[in-house]
């Protein structure tokens, strides 16, 4: 994979990251919804 590539895959994940750990963060997510995303946060962590 061209380092190009796989830096902006890096830089799409965090992004990700970001926006789920403030989601979660605010507490207005239903529960079902808060462990849905904290499940996607951390197959992004684990894939970096």
């Amino acid at each position: 994979m061209p380092e190009t590539e796989t830096k902006s895959t890096f830089e799409e994940a965090m992004r990700r990251l970001e926006e789920i750990a403030g989601l979660l963060e605010s507490g207005d997510a239903p529960l079902e919804e808060a462990m849905r995303l904290y499940e996607e946060g951390v197959r992004l962590s684990k894939d970096r």
